[in-house]
């Protein structure tokens, strides 16, 4: 079996986030962790947590790293669908884009 590119990044967050669960049940410290271990292992200097609601709406902003005031406003609920975070949240495939500032579909 081979594993796909990216993949060990994506169990070295797992793991990162697994170890923190299992030590701890305050969500606000398991969500900090998986953001510093998303933001560690993908090398973004900007990065952004959200959670899903119960109805599978819309999305809460749990976390971030580096959004500007404006940016972390804009992105503290967010349509599912909508955007490139909501469109990802949607169909539940990552996105790979070169520059994000470019994409027509950025912003919801």
């Amino acid at each position: 079996m081979t594993r796909r590119p990216g993949s060990e990044r994506h169990l070295e967050i797992l793991h990162t986030v697994a170890e923190t669960v299992s030590r701890s049940l305050d969500v606000e410290e398991v969500l900090r962790t998986a953001l510093e271990a998303l933001t560690h292992v993908t090398g973004h200097e900007i990065s952004s947590l959200h959670l899903l609601s119960e109805d599978g709406a819309t999305l809460h902003l749990r976390g971030d790293r580096g959004l500007s005031p404006a940016l972390r406003e804009i992105n503290k609920v967010l349509v599912v669908g909508q955007g490139l975070i909501g469109r990802v949240a949607s169909t539940g495939r990552t996105l790979n884009l070169k520059n994000v500032t470019e994409s027509p579909h950025l912003l919801p």
